[in-house]
């Protein structure tokens, strides 16, 4: 990288340039769809692997009561307009609007039904970033400042909603992350090792007991994180409305920006709902936000991901799978996300991370039931009751980003670690709109963009990232020899 811009030497484009690309010969790299089936009288009947009253919808969401809203008249000017109803654009609300600002949030949608109510729910200290890759890429001192940070964020999450008494089913059951082969095992020993070591991360081992936290054979080794927690995301999404409301701010949904135009003091603002003046923009939509703006969109993937959760199972079946109720992820780089839900009786299991947005959502979830029955076999024959999307947002650097550009703030880039991230940078960015000076490198960091046309960024490039993903995974699922 430099001067803050990717550059990709052409030997690496030579080397991976028919992967990445698509163009290569052989087999199709995906399993095939299949459907169970049973026999009935010498025929062969296909089952159906959803639940007749399935839907497409976030179960978080549709565990809760609908919420609805309407697109509300815009008032004509305002101190300040946030683009999007999610944890970074509620907290930033509630801040500045507890600090005397005339705040409007905005969402294209429904407020709170964007990814941050649409996730995993889990709680912790996220990053793609290895503690190992950092130190040596970087330095030391970078990456333990950087891992301090992370874990700040995830203390800050934690107080909060204890301090406020959020109801959203918080539990601190930990999370046990799981390699596949050896080799993965080996690296994931050594960068928890070494997280214990420099950070004072509370961690244990597991070789052969992973299989007493977590009932599969697809997995070798792993190691327990026992601090990590879980919350049900959608509750936690309505709870970060309900105290935006509360402190005085406008939430208005089923309203698209569709340009925002600078002036001498301030902003113009046109939606699908009229025109708005606001002193200042603060942009919180994250993997939502590049075709708004196109330097955004040279710095920003948009990638697509998917959970799906089954109907609700016999409780040995559930005992059999997560005997310990921990929160579960798996060590490769489009990892699979497991949990169960906040009643104790459904699987909720995340995979197939930067399929193509277009695509069937029940064609998805069929390449991850197909997963999800791989990985636990005693899964089959039981349906899946809801499957969904959400789109993220990930930067080039692999960091998430707060800061300006041409009068506009911004919070960008979670990088699939929203959860805790997202309503520290919204603390972050409220600040940064009244003058304070936030302590964090999210905001001194520079924010690299690659040298292309913004419409670039189209679903080609990502299922090219995504590629590259997969060619990373395969090759550390090798045998070591």
């Amino acid at each position: 990288m430099r001067d803050g811009i990717v550059h990709l030497p052409a030997s690496r484009w030579c080397r991976y340039g028919h992967y990445l690309l698509g163009t290569t010969t052989g087999a199709d790299d995906e399993p095939e769809i299949r459907n169970a089936q049973a026999s009935t009288g010498g025929l062969i009947v296909k089952s159906s692997i959803f639940t007749p009253d399935f839907v497409d919808r976030s179960y978080w969401l549709t565990s809760l009561p609908q919420m609805g809203s309407s697109a509300e008249p815009l008032p004509a000017r305002i101190d300040a307009l946030i683009v999007g109803a999610g944890l970074t654009g509620l907290t930033a609300g509630h801040d500045l609007s507890r600090s005397g600002r005339r705040v409007v949030i905005l969402d294209s949608g429904e407020p709170g039904e964007g990814a941050s109510s649409r996730n995993a729910g889990m709680l912790g200290r996220n990053t793609k970033h290895s503690f190992l890759g950092l130190s040596k890429s970087a330095g030391q001192d970078v990456a333990i400042r950087y891992f301090r940070d992370l874990h700040r964020v995830f203390l800050s999450s934690i107080e909060r909603i204890e301090a406020e008494k959020i109801s959203c089913n918080y539990q601190q059951n930990g999370r046990v992350v799981v390699a596949h082969t050896q080799q993965q095992f080996n690296g994931l020993r050594a960068e928890y090792e070494a997280r214990a070591e420099y950070l004072g991360e509370k961690i244990s081992i597991l070789d052969e007991g992973v299989q007493s936290e977590v009932g599969s054979k697809s997995f070798v080794g792993g190691v327990y994180v026992h601090d990590n927690g879980a919350v049900h995301p959608g509750q936690y999404t309505r709870a970060f409305i309900a105290r935006a409301k509360a402190a005085g701010a406008s939430i208005i949904g089923k309203t698209v920006v569709q340009s925002i135009r600078r002036e001498k003091d301030g902003f113009l603002v046109k939606t699908s709902n009229g025109m708005v003046r606001a002193r200042d923009v603060l942009l919180c939509s994250n993997g939502y936000t590049a075709s708004l703006i196109p330097w955004i969109a040279r710095r920003l993937i948009q990638i697509e991901s998917y959970i799906v959760a089954t109907e609700p199972l016999p409780a040995d079946v559930v005992q059999s799978v997560f005997p310990r109720n921990r929160t579960y992820i798996d060590s490769t780089r489009r990892p699979m996300s497991m949990r169960l839900s906040s009643d104790g009786m459904r699987i909720v299991f995340g995979a197939r991370t930067g399929e193509p947005k277009n695509q069937p959502i029940r064609e998805t979830a069929r390449l991850i039931y197909d997963d999800l029955t791989t990985t636990f076999p005693q899964l089959r024959g039981y349906r899946l009751a809801n499957a969904w999307g959400g789109r993220c947002g990930v930067t080039w650097d692999h960091f998430p980003h707060v800061g300006q550009h041409e009068g506009m703030h911004y919070a960008l880039g979670f990088n699939f670690s929203g959860l805790a991230m997202a309503p520290y940078l919204g603390e972050i960015l409220a600040r940064q709109v009244l003058g304070a000076a936030p302590d964090t490198d999210f905001q001194t960091r520079s924010f690299p963009s690659v040298l292309m046309p913004a419409r670039a960024f189209d679903a080609a490039v990502t299922r090219r990232v995504i590629r590259y993903y997969g060619w990373r995974d395969h090759a550390s699922m090798r045998p070591a020899s």
